[in-house]
């Protein structure tokens, strides 16, 4: 099983308290991201997702114990965001977001998670012209998932 929404991790935990062999069941795509992220000598990355998922820090956190340092946007960033997430749900895409999505992705200069369900469609949307390292925790659990498959 897999949760495609990166903020639904953050009760994981509890649910593994009340539904221990859930744990085995379930791929955690936090986890395989952070685990791609160190598994190529990343050492620092900057984590664009929804506000929940930056203020849990489940990114932050599994990060931190792998050594990685991860940057997150401001504050006064989180509007843009929140609009980028918004275009996609309600596709309704702009000049605006796409010059908002572009700002984002420019923040700095190193790899980036797209650790909101959203972003990742943005990306495909806008990628050219971003020259950037981007991790898409659900496609690297997919393709985990697949590779389970197959060694079965």
């Amino acid at each position: 099983m897999i949760l495609a929404c990166n903020t639904s991790h953050l009760f994981l935990p509890q649910i593994y308290k009340k539904v221990p062999e859930a744990k085995s069941a379930v791929i955690n795509i936090i986890h395989s991201c952070v685990e791609q992220i160190s598994k190529d000598n990343v050492k620092q990355v900057f984590l664009l997702g929804s506000e929940g998922t930056i203020e849990s820090k489940v990114y932050q956190e599994a990060l931190s114990e792998k050594g990685i340092i991860c940057k997150v946007p401001q504050k006064e960033q989180y509007v843009l965001l929140r609009n980028c997430i918004e275009a996609v749900k309600q596709n309704k895409y702009s000049d605006e977001v796409k010059k908002s999505f572009q700002e984002l992705m420019d923040e700095y200069d190193v790899p980036i998670i797209l650790g909101c369900t959203e972003l990742p469609i943005l990306y495909e949307k806008y990628k050219d012209g971003i020259d950037v390292t981007v991790y898409d925790p659900l496609l690297i659990a997919l393709k985990k998932l697949k590779e389970e498959c197959e060694n079965e």
